[in-house]
């Protein structure tokens, strides 16, 4: 009996000998301290989803087109909209008065701003001819607190008919000012109002 636990004890000490040899691979949780340490900050993933910007890749030539309505006092219709985020708007305003004496064809814009940002209103319709126009603002825009407002008249504006088709395509710009943050939870709202003449 004696020489079976002297094998025994010799196997267990060669046993240890092995674990503890200079040729043996680390262990698991070395191999993992040695790669957290080798491995850059940067590289690693983060922790977060990207923040919300403001900022957006529409432009006027691709804007979000808004069903068409009237444009005069008989056709006097309303649309609305609503982001976070910088936007360009689209809408067909159509003359629906061709009498002679007709009345002339008008929008009324507001944008009102979220509490936690402030946007800018810009509104864009060529009065004169009917071809899109994206680079000079139409009108003055007020600002009455969180909101701002923009009223355009064109057409028949006189005691008689033109005799001309005043239906336009006006293009309506949605900008935050510099430097804002913009959230899905913070919105602002667009309201259209014609033929309020």
């Amino acid at each position: 009996m004696s020489w079976r636990f002297a094998i025994a004890a010799a196997g267990v000490a060669v046993g240890c000998a092995e674990a503890g040899s200079s040729n043996q691979v680390p262990d698991a949780a070395s191999r993992t301290d040695a790669a957290r340490e080798m491995t850059p900050i940067d590289a690693r993933a983060p922790m977060d989803a990207p923040a919300a910007t403001c900022t957006t890749t529409v432009t006027c030539t691709t804007a979000t087109v808004l069903p068409g309505i009237g444009g005069d006092e008989d056709g006097a219709s309303s649309s609305s909209a609503s982001g976070y985020q910088a936007a360009w708007y689209s809408i067909r305003l159509s003359e629906t008065d061709s009498g002679p004496f007709a009345d002339p064809m008008s929008i009324e814009t507001t944008l009102t701003s979220p509490s936690g940002a402030m946007f800018d209103l810009l509104v864009y319709v060529n009065t004169g001819s009917d071809q899109l126009d994206c680079t000079t603002p139409t009108g003055t825009v007020t600002t009455n607190g969180a909101s701002e407002a923009s009223n355009i008249e064109w057409g028949e504006t006189g005691t008689f008919a033109n005799d001309a088709d005043d239906s336009r395509t006006v293009s309506i710009q949605i900008s935050p000012h510099v430097g804002a943050s913009c959230s899905p939870g913070e919105t602002w709202s667009l309201s259209i109002l014609t033929g309020f003449d």
